[in-house]
C-alpha cells in the first residue's frame, strides 16, 4: 500500500498496510499517473474530498491506468456539497433540517427570526468544520470568524446554518456500480458535540 497526498503530514500516511508515503503535487494528474506507474498501482483509493475531486475530474486519464470508484465530476461535486445534497435529498422526498444559508454577516438579521438554538453551522463544501451556536451571539461570533477567514483567502463561501437534531449520529459510505448498490459502510459516531 502505497499513500500519496500533496500534504507532507497526512492521516493515510500512518495508517496500518502502509510501506511508503509519496508526496504529490497538488492536484497534478501526471503526478498520480507517474506514481501510479512507478509503483506498480493499479487501485487506487481516494481518502477525502480533494482525493476523490482529483479522481472524478481526471477520470479519463485515470481509468486506462489503474481501477478506482469514479463518479462523472458533476455527480461528484453535488454529492461533495452539502447545500446541493441537501437539494438532493429534498426532491427525493429525504426529511432534511431545516437549513438557512448566510452569504455574509450582514444576512444574519435577515434570517435570525427563523433560526431555533442550538444551532448547527457548516461549510457546504469541507469537512471537520462542523460548529455549533447557543445563540444569537454565539452564532454571530462563528459567522464572522467564519468569513473573516473567507476573505482573507479570498474565498466566496456561504455558511449553512441548520436546525439541531438531537440523537446519534451516523456516517455512511456507499459503493454502486450503475445505479446498484454493491457495498457499504456505515457507523455510529461514538463521540459528538454537543
Amino acid at each position: 500500500v502505497v499513500a500519496a497526498s500533496p500534504h507532507r503530514y497526512f492521516p493515510a500516511r500512518y495508517a496500518r498496510g502502509v510501506v511508503r508515503s509519496v508526496q504529490l503535487a497538488d492536484g497534478d494528474p501526471q503526478a498520480v499517473l507517474a506514481t501510479a506507474a512507478g509503483e506498480g498501482i493499479d487501485v487506487a483509493i481516494a481518502a477525502g474530498l480533494p482525493g476523490n475531486r482529483l479522481l472524478c475530474r481526471h477520470k479519463d486519464a485515470f481509468e486506462p491506468c489503474f481501477h478506482a470508484a469514479y463518479n462523472d465530476a458533476s455527480t461528484f461535486e453535488t454529492l461533495a456539497d452539502k447545500g446541493k445534497t441537501r437539494e438532493l435529498a429534498v426532491q427525493l422526498g429525504v426529511k432534511t433540517p431545516t437549513t438557512h444559508a448566510l452569504r455574509s454577516v450582514e444576512d444574519f438579521e435577515d434570517i435570525l427570526d427563523r433560526i431555533t438554538f442550538p444551532a448547527v453551522l457548516k461549510a457546504p463544501l469541507d469537512q471537520g468544520t462542523v460548529k455549533y451556536a447557543q445563540s444569537p451571539t454565539g452564532l454571530l461570533s462563528i459567522a464572522t470568524a467564519y468569513f473573516d477567514a473567507a476573505n482573507r483567502l479570498g474565498l466566496s463561501e456561504l455558511l449553512l446554518v441548520q436546525e439541531y437534531i438531537p440523537g446519534d449520529g451516523y456516517g455512511f459510505y456507499g459503493l454502486s456500480h450503475r445505479g446498484r448498490l454493491c457495498t457499504y459502510f456505515m457507523h455510529h459516531r461514538l463521540h459528538e458535540y454537543p
